[in-house]
């Protein structure tokens, strides 16, 4: 079986407390209830707590048969904790709408549901008298051995069945290049929430191949210890830490995409913009003055690499014929190209880094030092609720009360009240990607305050 979703379905386990932990702080909580509540009797004719509660089980898990047919061939799982419950309610259900029934049959003590008869029929011919289960998979077990078992969602996708179904999908002659993105064994996810927040895990594991791959990230790794953050400014309320690696573009000549001669001043683009950002790199918006939210790149080129002056080949590589202006801001030489209606883009050297920004005041707030984002309260207690550790793939954080201010500033019209007060609980987001051997991991955390 292909892909595979436990979900919690019961209502008195410790993330469901958890999760009306964290929805009682919202001011609006109660009106959502009533909301789904009231729209389960319109469209269903079901009572949640008389009808659907009871026919609830521990758990309900989704199964993908086979990756045919455009991913439908899905049968769901469940135990109902009163067998008679479950029945009225799928009978309910059924009146309401004919046209589209649940249908069920009860397997090795399980309800097994799907749209189709014949969905059903094909889970039952998979599922044997003591033949092989999902459960002694070794991929399986070491996926899911990952997560906690008390987690809200657990998935798992079987990386194999994936791969094969990618070549069976595209033409012969394109399978080598479906073969040099490397292998893919397994794909596993989990949502779990605590006191303080919602986590999103995924973990992805497999070898990379040479389109992907590069000699330097074969040897070293990618992952680093951000430290651009102690020199951006502290009032960002959004960055992206990446790092990037000598050659990363150096397999553009292998790809079938861009092989053709045509395409020669693309790929040499493609290798300058490599240079320039083969080191740590950062992206961050704060705000400005004005109605424009500054919007800062910073980039560590390659060793002994002008950044500028690149970038300046880069532009006249495309042959727009830019008007590029020179100035002096915050110490350092500025080049702009103006665009219009008082906007440019404006990019200097400073120090060993490549920045362009969206205003003249993101090269001085960078050049000109002061408190870094590292330094902030919000942004170091985000990361430690996220858990995030100290070297990563890559790295994003948004304080989500200053990026609601921003937001605030730009529109043109107030955000709504009802909406203003609901993103009150709202505190930071954070993202990163953390590596192992063979193994990937993405975690996203919403940290939601008391």
């Amino acid at each position: 079986m292909p892909a595979y979703i436990a979900i919690d379905s019961d209502a008195g386990s410790s993330q469901w407390q958890r999760v009306d932990d964290l929805a009682g702080r919202f001011p609006d909580k109660q009106k959502g209830v009533d909301q789904l509540e009231r729209s389960l009797r319109d469209d269903l004719g079901l009572d949640f707590d008389k009808d659907v509660k009871p026919a609830l089980g521990p758990e309900i898990d989704i199964v993908w048969l086979d990756l045919e047919g455009g991913g439908n061939d899905v049968v769901a799982l469940m135990q109902p904790g009163d067998e008679s419950a479950f029945e009225r309610v799928v009978a309910k259900g059924n009146a309401k709408d004919p046209s589209s029934k649940l249908l069920y049959e009860r397997v090795d003590g399980w309800e097994v549901m799907s749209d189709r008869q014949d969905k059903i029929d094909k889970f039952k011919a998979m599922v044997t008298p003591n033949g092989p289960v999902l459960s002694d998979d070794p991929s399986f077990a070491q996926a899911m051995g990952e997560y906690s078992d008390d987690a809200l969602v657990k998935a798992y996708v079987n990386g194999r069945a994936v791969m094969d179904a990618l070549r069976s999908a595209i033409p012969a002659d394109a399978t080598k290049f479906v073969d040099k993105l490397g292998t893919l064994d397994w794909i596993a996810a989990s949502v779990r929430v605590s006191s303080d927040g919602i986590r999103l895990d995924t973990t992805v594991r497999g070898q990379p191949g040479s389109l992907l791959r590069t000699d330097s990230t074969a040897a070293k790794g990618t992952s680093f210890e951000p430290s651009l953050v102690n020199d951006i400014p502290g009032d960002a309320v959004a960055y992206l830490a990446f790092h990037g690696a000598q050659g990363m573009f150096s397999s553009v000549e292998s790809n079938p995409a861009l092989a053709s001669p045509s395409f020669g001043p693309v790929r040499d683009i493609l290798r300058k913009v490599g240079e320039l950002v083969a080191g740590e790199d950062a992206l961050y918006v704060r705000p400005a003055p004005g109605h424009v939210p500054e919007v800062t790149l910073v980039t560590e080129p390659s060793s002994g690499t002008d950044g500028a002056a690149t970038l300046d080949r880069i532009l006249a590589d495309t042959r727009l014929r830019l008007r590029i202006e020179r100035a002096r801001v915050g110490g350092v030489d500025v080049r702009t190209i103006p665009l219009g209606g008082g906007f440019g883009l404006h990019y200097a050297n400073v120090g060993r880094n490549l920045v362009v920004s969206d205003l003249a005041a993101g090269i001085a707030g960078f050049a000109n030092g002061g408190p870094g984002l590292a330094q902030s309260g919000t942004y170091s207690d985000a990361l430690a609720a996220a858990g995030a550790p100290g070297r990563v793939e890559e790295l994003f954080y948004v304080d989500v009360r200053g990026g609601v201010e921003l937001a605030q500033r730009l529109s043109s019209a107030p955000i709504p009240h009802a909406v203003e007060r609901n993103l009150g609980p709202l505190k930071s987001a954070v993202e990163y990607v953390s590596g192992r051997p063979s193994e990937l991991q993405l975690t996203l955390f919403v940290r939601i305050s008391p």
